[in-house]
């Protein structure tokens, strides 16, 4: 009965803004007139001018820069793991702060470095040799491809798969050692077969994200009038005058088909064999680096230098700047920029929404994915299954086009129109964005967990809500601690899932740094991301705290 009332809960909330969705894609008439359908949004959305090479461009991006932060974050998660590398907390909260970058600002302090024109790396490159024009282009397709791995990819990837590699049994290490194993041979054969459900996941999810990312492409792809299939969508939906909704919909309905057989190879691959590494028997600890100990931790090290503090430290200059990028001018240093913000009313109000929306989206994603992840893993049956692939949707959807969805929901829905505009329209958004990642992420963790504790407990007369809160939660707390971070942070940096949600009563420091943007107001809102990123990182200190102490309790 709970299962079907789950699955029916989250069908109507995820389906019913999806058929208005598809719904769109065949709409003619325009908002408040005569209701008409028709095929040709479709058939302008195939017939878009670039649209094959918006395609092209879509699948090579994605695939190396998957690629690329796969090979870097792997090793870099068994080295924080599994290993005695130095100070391993500290540096993988350092990779947790890359996560929290929001992406406008992070672009902007790599242009600050990588501009063709006033780059700092091409002014100093070609002073030291002579050049007359320096190297680097951030505005080209590995401009793109770095600013997506050095901050979000790498940093997303270390997060899935650090918890996955700390649950692995020690004790598999040490019998492959002693029957002669080398280590290398040992992370082939042993330790990669048992993450192999989380490295997959990484994978999938930084593909589906990277379908509907379009900030960094539209900022860094314009100059170079470099497209993507989300870039696309973008112009249809908000740049273009009057919106073009029925093509912009039917670019995302090809988006979430060319994602779904993604979502059942990961479920149809999870579960053919069984992965639970932790059991009864479990035996933590770490692996002893030898003289190659310091090497690792210089080496993550520095990763966690070019992803955070890098750019941070960039976001922070801009901040201070009279004139954004230019460092040679006269009085290049300021404090009106935030001057200019802390003496607007604006920005006090949206710092108390981006509060209520982000603590209202952590608590019920925290809530509400335990509950969906548990009951997926734990039963079988094909309710279990649509319950599973019902999860996987709200992630397929470009941002854009979510916020579209839920847009018509809330106007179409005389129950929910009152919530229109409202916090609690933000937090839904923020939570269904957040829906696979945290789901999928605590999944992970569970499918690690043998069934043997519950059952002890259940055979020792304990009820179920007993058994979950004192076996279950304990052992997943550093992934609940986690998925509340996640969601906080999406729900402080978020622009594309509330962009046509918010309202001038409603608007998070997100939106309003996107307003200072658009108006060109750069500096000013380089300190909004600087803000932004700051709280961001105080509320990560804060869960860390109680992630370590939830920690101690498996």
């Amino acid at each position: 009965m709970i299962r079907l009332a789950l699955l029916l809960a989250v069908a109507l909330i995820v389906l019913y803004p999806l058929s208005l969705l598809v719904q769109s894609s065949f709409l003619l008439s325009a908002p408040g007139q005569p209701t008409s359908y028709g095929l040709s949004g479709w058939q302008s959305a195939l017939s878009q001018p670039g649209i094959l090479d918006a395609l092209t461009n879509t699948a090579t991006l994605t695939a190396a820069r998957v690629g690329f932060a796969l090979l870097i974050s792997v090793p870099i998660a068994w080295a924080l793991a599994r290993t005695d590398i130095p100070v391993a907390d500290w540096l993988e909260f350092g990779f947790w702060i890359g996560f929290f970058l929001p992406a406008l600002p992070v672009v902007m302090g790599w242009i600050v470095v990588f501009d063709p024109q006033f780059g700092l790396a091409n002014t100093l490159t070609s002073k030291l040799f002579g050049l007359h024009k320096g190297p680097f282009n951030i505005y080209s397709w590995w401009g793109i491809v770095w600013a997506h791995v050095t901050t979000v990819l790498v940093a997303v990837m270390v997060m899935l798969l650090t918890p996955a590699f700390r649950n692995l049994d020690l004790a598999l290490d040490e019998a492959s050692r002693m029957s002669g194993a080398s280590a290398a041979e040992t992370a082939r054969r042993i330790t990669a077969p048992l993450a192999a459900p989380a490295i997959l996941l990484a994978v999938l999810i930084t593909t589906i994200r990277l379908l509907e990312s379009f900030e960094v492409e539209l900022i860094l792809g314009l100059p170079s009038r470099l497209d993507v299939f989300s870039t696309k969508i973008y112009r249809l939906i908000v740049a273009h005058q009057p919106p073009q909704f029925a093509p912009g919909s039917a670019l995302g309905v090809l988006v979430l088909v060319a994602v779904v057989p993604l979502a059942l190879l990961y479920n149809r691959f999870i579960s053919r064999k069984s992965y639970a590494t932790i059991s009864g028997k479990y035996r933590g600890g770490r692996i002893r680096l030898g003289a190659w100990r310091w090497p690792a931790f210089a080496l993550v090290l520095l990763a966690v230098l070019v992803g955070t503090v890098l750019p941070f430290g960039f976001v922070l200059l801009s901040s201070f700047m009279q004139l954004f990028g230019f460092f040679g001018i006269e009085n290049a240093w300021t404090l009106d920029h935030w001057r200019t913000v802390f003496s607007d009313n604006q920005f006090f109000s949206s710092l108390k929404n981006t509060f209520i929306i982000a603590g209202g989206s952590a608590a019920i994603s925290v809530a509400g994915f335990s509950v969906l992840a548990y009951y997926i893993v734990r039963t079988r049956g094909s309710v279990a299954r649509a319950l599973d692939l019902l999860t996987w949707i709200p992630f397929m959807l470009p941002g854009i086009l979510l916020s579209l969805a839920l847009f018509w929901m809330f106007l179409r829905v005389p129950l929910l129109t009152p919530m229109f505009g409202t916090h609690a329209a933000l937090i839904v958004a923020i939570a269904l964005a957040n829906m696979t990642l945290g789901v999928q992420l605590l999944k992970t963790v569970l499918i690690q967990i043998g069934n043997e504790l519950e059952e002890s407990s259940w055979m020792s007369g304990a009820a179920w809500w007993y058994t979950y809160t004192r076996v279950i939660v304990p052992l997943t707390a550093p992934a609940l601690i986690t998925v509340a971070l996640i969601s906080f942070a999406s729900a402080a940096r978020n622009v594309s899932h509330i962009i046509l949600l918010g309202t001038g009563s409603t608007r998070p420091l997100s939106l309003l740094q996107l307003d200072y943007i658009v108006d060109g107001r750069y500096e000013v809102a380089a300190v909004v991301g600087v803000i932004t990123i700051s709280i961001t990182v105080l509320v990560a200190i804060i869960l860390r705290r109680f992630g370590t102490f939830a920690d101690s309790w498996r």
